[in-house]
C-alpha cells in the first residue's frame, strides 16, 4: 500500500518536484518494486526468476506508455490501474487472488478522475485553492507567524489521493465498524495536513531548510512534502490494519478484463473529449496588435549595448509576419479595428479602456475572436488596474506582487496544464521571468502554474523602484502553485492571460519560437501544438534573413542569464537584422530556411546526414559560422574536416588582434589550420597563427573562430557589460559575409 500511493504521489509530482525524466523513472522504479513486493505475498510458490520475469513482464505497460511519452497527466494515474490489473490478472491465473490489489485499482482509477477534473474544470482548481487557505489560516493558529502555502506545496493532491484510497478500502470492507474507522482515517489525514502547514512554519528560513535544500530536485528549502507524506501514511495505514477486505466481486478473469478495458476505454474517451478545442473555423489570419509605444522600432541598434538595451516588442510583429499572418499595429482600438481580425494583442495596458472601447474587445471575443493580454510585476494605474478592468468579465486578475521561482528560473520549477496552445510544447521553450502571478476565478482556470514559487508583495512605498518588493521570501508570503497564466472561453471565442512578457520580448523569441508559434497558431486557427510548429516553418520558407543557432549537440553554453550564455549571440544577430531561433533538435527543414547557421563549440559530434545538409546548406548560399577550440575539440573537428579546416593544439590563451580595422578579443584562442588556400581568407592571426578565418565553398562560406567562449555573453554582450569591439567586429563580419552582402568584394 506505501508503495503503490508514493508512486502515484511520484509520478503527480505531488510529493516531489523533481524534473519530467526523472519523475517518470522513479516512478517505474517504485512500480517494479511494488510488483516484486506484491508477487511474494500472492505467490509465495513461485521461483524468484519467474517473479522477476513476470514482474518486467508487468511494468513492460507502463514503462513503455511513460517512455514513448502515451502517459501524462490523469492518463499515466491510469496507466498505473492498468499495471495493477496485469499483476491481479496474472496472479490470477495463478490460481491466488491478491485481495488488496482491488482497492489500489479502484483508487487509480478515482484519482485519474479527480486529475481530469482539475485539468480542465476551473471550479476544482478554485475550490482547491480555498481549501488550502482555509487549511493555512487553521494552521497559523497553532503557530506564531503566518501559513500562505498552495495546495501542491501543502499537498492538497496527496491528501486527496489518501481519501480516496480511504474510501476505496471502506466500500470494499467486510468489517460491520468500517464507517468509524474510516471517519477516523479521514480526519486523521485532515489533521496531518493542518500539522504539515504547522511543521513548515516552523522548519522555513531555519538551519533545517538550509540543509534540506541539500535533497534537490527531491526537495529544497521550502518544500518537505515527504514529510506530509509519511504524516499523512499514518492514519491510512491504521485504518487499513483495522479491517479486512471482502474477495473481490469478479472472480472471473474475463469479467475483470471486461470491467478494467471499459474503465480504461472511458476515462480514455472523456481525456481526449476534454482536450479537443471546439472553436470556430479557421479565420482570415489577422492580428491586431494595440501599440503602447514605438512598437515597430522597440529593436536593438548600435548606439547603445547590453542585453537590458536589447527592446522589448519590436520583433514580434515581425516575426508574426514571416510566419504569415496579417499583422496590424494601431494606436487605439474601435468596432472598425476588429472587423475581420483573429486576434487581439494587449500588452502592458497603459489606461483603462473606456466602456465603448470594454464592449468592443468582448464584442470581438464573443463572436470568435481571440484575446492575449499580457502584463506585468508591480504595476498600479497603469498596466495593472486597465488590465483587471478590462478582464473582469472573466475573473482574471493581476496581483500586486511579483512571482519569483524558488529555483533558478522558471524552467524545471512550473506545470504546464492541458490546452491546445500549449500541446506537445515543452518548459524549456516557454520563457517566463519575474511577472505577477494571477487571481483566478471560475470559469477562467489556471494553464500554467508556479509549483516552486513565490509571491513577493510589491511596496507602494518604491515608487522609484517600480513597487517592487524585497525580492525575497517572507513569511507570510504564499509559496507554492503561484498562477502565472489563464485563460477561459467566452461566447465562441477564448482569452489567455499571461502575468508576464518575458514570453514575447525580443530575446525570447529566440528560445520561445515554438511556444510563440503554438500559441499564436492555435490563438489564429485553434491548430496548435505540432501543427502549428509545422505551419510556422512553411511560413518561413521564403525568407533567408533568419540565424539559427544549433543547441542540439551540447553547445559549450547554455541559454539562461549569465556570463556562460548564449543569450547575447541572439541579441547580436537581430541587431544585424538575422533573428535568431533556437534548434533544440536538428533540423534540416529548418536549416533549409535560414540564411546563418550558428554551430557554437559542439559538445557531441554531428553525424554524416547532419553534415551534409549543412555542406549543401553553405553550397546554396548560407553562411555557418562555428567556433571550436582544442578544449572542446569533441564535435567540432568532424564538421571542421568536412570543410578542409582543422584546429592544432596551441594554447594562445586570452588574445587581442584586429581585422581590417576592427579590433577583436578572443577569451581563449587556439589555432586553425587549413590545407587547401583556395577561398580561404584569414580575417585575424595573432602571433602569426590564423585564430578566424572564412572559407568560401559554392555561393557561400563556413566563418571559423578558434575560441570556444567566442559567442558566450562574457565575451559580447551580457546584462550591462559588453565588448564593444567584438559587437562592432561581429557587425563587419555579418555585413561582409552574411546573406545578402558581396562576399567577392
Amino acid at each position: 500500500m506505501t508503495v503503490f500511493l508514493l508512486a502515484a504521489a511520484v509520478l503527480t509530482n505531488s510529493v516531489f518536484g523533481l524534473p519530467e525524466p526523472l519523475k517518470d523513472l522513479t516512478g517505474v522504479a517504485l512500480l517494479i518494486w511494488l510488483a516484486w513486493v506484491v508477487w511474494p505475498s500472492g505467490l509465495g510458490g513461485v521461483t524468484a526468476r519467474s517473479r522477476l520475469r513476470v514482474t518486467v513482464a508487468a511494468a513492460a505497460t507502463l514503462g513503455t506508455a511513460i517512455a514513448t511519452g502515451l502517459a501524462q497527466g490523469p492518463t499515466q494515474v491510469l496507466a498505473l490501474g492498468l499495471f495493477l490489473a496485469a499483476i491481479d490478472w496474472l496472479g490470477r491465473r495463478a490460481g491466488v487472488v491478491n485481495r488488496d490489489l482491488a482497492p489500489m485499482q479502484l483508487t487509480a482509477l478515482l484519482f485519474a478522475v479527480f486529475l481530469l477534473l482539475d485539468d480542465y474544470v476551473g471550479y476544482v482548481g478554485y475550490a482547491m485553492e480555498r481549501v488550502a487557505s482555509a487549511t493555512s489560516a487553521a494552521a497559523s493558529v497553532l503557530v506564531p507567524g503566518d501559513v500562505s502555502l498552495g495546495p501542491g506545496y501543502l499537498g492538497l493532491r496527496v491528501g486527496v489521493l489518501l481519501l480516496i484510497y480511504l474510501l476505496c478500502v471502506a466500500v470494499l470492507a467486510e468489517d460491520r465498524r468500517v464507517l468509524t474507522y474510516a471517519v477516523a482515517g479521514a480526519a486523521g489525514v485532515i489533521a496531518a495536513c493542518v500539522a504539515y502547514g504547522a511543521i513548515w512554519s516552523a522548519i522555513s528560513g531555519t538551519v533545517v531548510s538550509r540543509y534540506w535544500a541539500l535533497l534537490t530536485p527531491f526537495g529544497n528549502a521550502h518544500d518537505y512534502r515527504v514529510l506530509l507524506f509519511v504524516l499523512m501514511l499514518v492514519p491510512a495505514v491504521m485504518f487499513r490494519l483495522a479491517v479486512s477486505l471482502r474477495a473481490p466481486v469478479l472472480r472471473s478473469d474475463s469479467r475483470m478484463l471486461l470491467v478494467v478495458t471499459a474503465a480504461v476505454a472511458l476515462m480514455l474517451a472523456v481525456s481526449l473529449a476534454l482536450s479537443i478545442d471546439v472553436r470556430r473555423e479557421a479565420g482570415p489570419g489577422t492580428v491586431i496588435l494595440l501599440d503602447t509605444g514605438a512598437m515597430a522600432q522597440d529593436l536593438p541598434d548600435f548606439d547603445e549595448f547590453g542585453l537590458e538595451k536589447a527592446g522589448r516588442f519590436g520583433l514580434l510583429p515581425q516575426y508574426l509576419d514571416d510566419l504569415g499572418y496579417e499583422t496590424r499595429i494601431v494606436p487605439t482600438i474601435g468596432t472598425s479595428t476588429l472587423t475581420d481580425a483573429s486576434t487581439l494583442v494587449l500588452i502592458n495596458l497603459p489606461e483603462k479602456f473606456d466602456s465603448q472601447t470594454k464592449d468592443a474587445v468582448w464584442e470581438f471575443v464573443a463572436e470568435g475572436g481571440t484575446l492575449l493580454v499580457f502584463g506585468d510585476h508591480t504595476s498600479r494605474e497603469t498596466i495593472r488596474e486597465p488590465t483587471n478592468h478590462l478582464l473582469d468579465p472573466v475573473g482574471i486578475a493581476l496581483n500586486f506582487d511579483s512571482a519569483i521561482p524558488l529555483r533558478d528560473g522558471w524552467r524545471e520549477a512550473y506545470e504546464i496544464r492541458p490546452h491546445p496552445a500549449l500541446r506537445g510544447i515543452r518548459s524549456e521553450t516557454i520563457i517566463i521571468g519575474v511577472g505577477a502571478s494571477l487571481e483566478v476565478s471560475p470559469p477562467s482556470r489556471t494553464v500554467i502554474i508556479g509549483r516552486d514559487g513565490f509571491s513577493d508583495p510589491g511596496n507602494l512605498d518604491n515608487a522609484t523602484g517600480g513597487y517592487l518588493g524585497d525580492m525575497a521570501f517572507s513569511e507570510g508570503e504564499r509559496v507554492g502553485d503561484v498562477p502565472l497564466a489563464a485563460g477561459t472561453g467566452y461566447g465562441d471565442g477564448d482569452v489567455m492571460v499571461f502575468g508576464d512578457t518575458t514570453l514575447i520580448q525580443n530575446p525570447s523569441i529566440a528560445t520561445g519560437h515554438e511556444f510563440v508559434d503554438s500559441l499564436f497558431a492555435w490563438a489564429v486557427a485553434a491548430d496548435g501544438g505540432a501543427a502549428a510548429a509545422e505551419r510556422a516553418t512553411e511560413g518561413r520558407a521564403a525568407d533567408s534573413d533568419y540565424a539559427l543557432i544549433d543547441m542540439s549537440h551540447f553547445a559549450y553554453g547554455h541559454l539562461e542569464n549569465g556570463p556562460e550564455s548564449l543569450a547575447g549571440l541572439t541579441v547580436n544577430l537581430l541587431r544585424n537584422g538575422h533573428p535568431a531561433l533556437v534548434m533544440r533538435e536538428f533540423s534540416t527543414r529548418m536549416v533549409d530556411i535560414a540564411g546563418i547557421v550558428v554551430v557554437p563549440a559542439p559538445m557531441a559530434s554531428l553525424d554524416d546526414g547532419e553534415i551534409r545538409a549543412l555542406g549543401t546548406f553553405v553550397e546554396n548560399g548560407g553562411l555557418l559560422i562555428v567556433t571550436a577550440g582544442m578544449d572542446t575539440p569533441q564535435g567540432s573537428t568532424g564538421l571542421l574536416d568536412y570543410f578542409g579546416i582543422g584546429l592544432r593544439n596551441v594554447p594562445l590563451g586570452s588574445v587581442d588582434t584586429r581585422w581590417e580595422g576592427h579590433a577583436l578579443h578572443l577569451h581563449s584562442a587556439w589555432p586553425l589550420a587549413y590545407g587547401d588556400p583556395s577561398g580561404v581568407q584569414v580575417l585575424a592571426e595573432a602571433w602569426d597563427y590564423p585564430v578566424a578565418l572564412y572559407k568560401a565553398q559554392g555561393l557561400g562560406g563556413v566563418l571559423a573562430i578558434g575560441d570556444s567562449s567566442f559567442l558566450l555573453n562574457k565575451n559580447l554582450e551580457d546584462a550591462w557589460t559588453y565588448n564593444e569591439d567584438n559587437i562592432l567586429f561581429f557587425r563587419a563580419v555579418l555585413g561582409a559575409l552574411g546573406p545578402g552582402s558581396d562576399r567577392d568584394d
